[in-house]
C-alpha cells in the first residue's frame, strides 16, 4: 500500500511513468498462497491442480530492486499471511461501510 501511495509523489516530482513490481524479490508456489490463503480466511476452500503448461517457466520472482529506488521505498511486511490477514481485514471493513 505504501508503495500507491509513494508513486504519486514520485509522478509530481516530474518522475517518468513507469511499471514497477512491489514485492519481495523471493518466490512462492501457488500451492504455499493457496494455503496461505486458507489460513488467514478460516476458509478450506477445493482447489484444482493441473500439470504445467507447455511452455510454463519453472519459477517467476518479481525484482523490487527498481521500486525501491525509485520511490524511496521498503516493503514493511515479509510474511504473506500478515498480508492475507490484512487484505481480509480491509474486504471486512469495505463490506461493513458499503452495508
Amino acid at each position: 500500500m505504501r508503495a500507491h501511495c509513494d508513486a504519486p509523489a514520485y509522478l509530481r516530482r516530474r518522475g517518468v511513468s513507469v511499471t514497477l513490481n512491489c514485492d519481495y524479490s523471493r518466490g512462492l508456489c501457488a500451492l504455499e498462497a493457496i494455503e496461505t490463503v486458507k489460513r488467514a480466511s478460516g476458509v478450506d476452500f477445493k482447489g484444482a491442480s493441473a500439470g504445467r503448461r507447455a511452455g510454463d517457466p519453472t519459477q517467476i520472482v518479481a525484482a523490487s530492486d527498481h521500486a525501491c529506488s525509485l520511490l524511496k521505498w521498503q516493503p514493511h511486511f515479509d510474511d504473506l499471511q500478515t498480508i492475507m490477514c490484512q487484505a481480509r481485514a480491509w474486504e471486512r471493513k469495505l463490506l461493513t461501510r458499503a452495508g
